[in-house]
């Protein structure tokens, strides 16, 4: 197994849930027609460009996998 913890690591990773919330915005569109009259289509989108940006900032940057290699980054 890749990750023991997966669960926990679904529950506590702020990036997944902004997947889940888009999820749960395109669901409810969907399935209860007064609410898509009232949600904008663009902002389950929106929701979902938020999830990389999510995981940038928990993982310390960009450069994060040359960091924990004990490398400078440049």
């Amino acid at each position: 197994m890749l990750i023991k913890n997966w669960r926990s690591v679904l529950l506590r990773a702020l990036s997944m849930w902004a997947v889940y919330i888009a999820t749960a915005l395109q669901i409810a569109e969907n399935a209860v027609p007064y609410v898509a009259d009232h949600l904008p289509w663009w902002l389950p989108v929106g929701v979902l460009i938020l999830s990389p940006i999510f995981r940038i900032i928990s993982q310390g940057g960009l450069d994060a996998d040359q960091q924990d290699n004990g490398k400078q980054a440049r």
